[in-house]
């Protein structure tokens, strides 16, 4: 009788801790998102701006993409979060462009 209840004690606690588990991983997925991403937070984005000063304030972009025009180099940050959606633009890490919805 000891070792049923033991083997049945331990595949509770297996069992719980499985779930504690998916748990915490369901909730950390499902987070809101990048809650820096904010009109406030856009607002504070300026012309001129360097891209470690953008990241400080919007956080990480969802997505980065690069090109060569002549000697200029053109980076566009997108972010999206929920509904919120934002494009920022440098041009030789400096921002001459942003455009943002948060509907």
């Amino acid at each position: 009788m000891d070792r049923m209840n033991s083997s049945f004690s331990f595949r509770l606690l297996s069992l719980l801790a499985l779930l504690l588990f998916a748990g915490t991983f369901i909730t950390a997925c499902s987070k809101s998102g990048n809650e820096k991403l904010t009109a406030v937070n856009l607002d504070r984005v300026t012309v001129g701006m360097k891209k470690i000063e953008v990241k400080e304030i919007l956080g990480e972009p969802n997505r980065i993409e690069t090109g060569q025009f002549t000697l200029l180099e053109k980076t566009t940050y997108y972010y999206e979060s929920g509904k919120a959606k934002v494009t920022v633009t440098l041009l030789n890490d400096a921002v001459v462009s942003k455009d943002g919805s948060f509907n």
